[in-house]
């Protein structure tokens, strides 16, 4: 009747007639999932079409086969990480399947589907350990799922529409308190975050703090909130620290905006409001942020050969703003030396140092070469 996934192992008693077939109480393997079948199968001989009226239960099924077996292809929405993980998921729930429609290929809104999550020994980074999801008209209902997220509790309740289009409808509430960030720090192993995430969080190492996330898909758009709680990591190629006091992510569709940044990198305060546009596509951003340059971040993070022709003293102040795209960055930087403060470039020093001295330019990054427009 059109599973993609076969059912192994099969064992018991199936009459047949010509036309008829009788299926009393077989048992299988999907996946490594047990399953009971009972149902009759009649085939209209015209028509060649046949009629099902079956139902599939489960004591202990698993989640990743489930998946796989009531699905033709997976649709997750655009732009968003592959749904398709749920394929590894080891959580255990009881299965009530029950199908009956006349056709050759199955049909999702002829199938109800209820599934009772009860366990998972795995050491899966992401487990499911009670809740309820339903599929009924080719709609999912998911009922105060709780799941195991790397030691942090996890609630999703909501909605999916028209699973069985290629373009399901999501409707999701997530959210999950004191998410511990160093469970970054392995974020390799695990096939719930996507290469390209992989890629970004490699750069960095020794990640701490804590997350809280609340957020909602509203059919298909990410809005909501993650409120970041004294998180730090260290950049491995330059070795600089990273640590932030707080500050909030906010989600609303393809726009992303990061405001009241307080840090400190590598000993230096550092304050920015940041705005990122069309994340998905063409990403932009129009954001700020006001920093000091000092002699020990110089001497300890840049190349010697910039260290050792760059002098400063002093207090400095340095702030820009920065936007465009990522093929081209636009940055207004502005620097005030303030009296007593000084920067000596191959022995050339500013002077006036009695006085508060301020420089403005105009910088735009290209990826092949950097133009200095003022």
């Amino acid at each position: 009747i059109g599973f993609d996934t076969p059912i192994d192992d099969i064992k018991g008693n199936v009459d047949f007639t010509e036309t008829t077939t009788n299926i009393n109480n077989i048992k299988g393997i999907v996946g490594k999932s047990p399953i009971n079948i009972k149902g009759i199968v009649i085939n209209d001989i015209k028509t060649k079409t046949p009629f099902v009226d079956m139902v599939i239960k489960s004591d202990a099924a698993y989640f990743g086969d489930t998946i796989r077996f009531l699905t033709k292809s997976y649709m997750y929405p655009k732009n968003y990480p592959d749904l398709s993980v749920l394929f590894n998921l080891n959580s255990q729930h009881d299965l009530y399947f029950k199908y009956n429609a006349k056709s050759k290929d199955f049909v999702t809104n002829k199938a109800y589907a209820e599934m009772n999550f009860i366990k998972d020994n795995s050491d899966s980074p992401l487990k499911a350990k009670d809740g309820t999801i339903i599929l009924k008209n080719s709609n999912v209902t998911v009922d105060n799922v709780n799941a195991d997220l790397l030691g942090s509790n996890l609630n999703i309740n909501g909605n999916i529409q028209r699973v069985d289009t290629i373009n399901p409808i999501y409707n999701l509430d997530i959210q999950t308190e004191k998410f511990d960030l160093s469970n970054i720090n392995n974020a390799s192993k695990f096939n719930i975050i996507p290469d390209e995430a992989k890629n970004v969080l490699a750069q960095f190492k020794d990640y701490k703090g804590f997350a809280d996330i609340n957020v909602i898909l509203e059919k298909n758009i990410l809005k909501g909130d993650v409120n970041m709680i004294k998180p730090s990591f260290t950049h491995i190629k330059s070795s600089v620290p990273f640590e932030f006091d707080h500050f909030i992510i906010n989600f609303n569709g393809d726009k992303v905006k990061v405001n009241d940044v307080s840090a400190t990198i590598a000993s230096i305060p550092f304050f920015g409001d940041f705005a990122f546009s069309d994340i998905y596509n063409n990403p932009h951003t129009d954001s700020f942020f006001t920093s000091k340059i000092t002699e020990d971040f110089i001497k300890t993070y840049l190349p010697k050969e910039f260290a050792d022709i760059v002098k400063v003293k002093g207090d400095i102040n340095l702030s820009s703003s920065v936007k465009g795209t990522v093929q081209n960055i636009n940055l207004i930087p502005k620097i005030t030396f303030f009296p007593d403060s000084d920067i000596t470039i191959m022995g050339t020093n500013l002077g006036d140092v009695l006085d508060t001295r301020e420089f403005t330019g105009n910088v735009t990054l290209l990826p092949n070469k950097i133009n200095i427009n003022k």
